[in-house]
């Protein structure tokens, strides 16, 4: 599924998740605890062989300072999907 105009607001989650939680914890809310509410742990939110999913290589620390991944422009080095750096 594709957020297209969401995104935005998506990445905004993050910087008010930070606000009330620590930021690993806003984290995993968005990786591992995702996997494990659509029961698909090993699958999605793991960064493991055969697992479905993006990573994002990042110029910032998002655990110091959560609103990296709302500004995620501002901050992206590289893109990974399936296996291949795509930017």
């Amino acid at each position: 599924m594709r957020l297209k105009g969401l995104h935005r607001h998506q990445n905004e989650q993050f910087r008010l998740l930070g606000k009330v939680q620590p930021a690993i914890d806003a984290i995993r809310s968005a990786t591992t605890t995702a996997a494990l509410l659509l029961e698909r742990e090993g699958e999605l939110g793991v960064i493991s062989p055969g697992a479905d999913a993006d990573m994002l290589v990042l110029g910032a620390d998002p655990v110091a300072d959560i609103s990296v991944l709302a500004d995620i422009s501002e901050h992206l080095e590289y893109l990974i999907q399936n296996g291949k750096v795509i930017s």
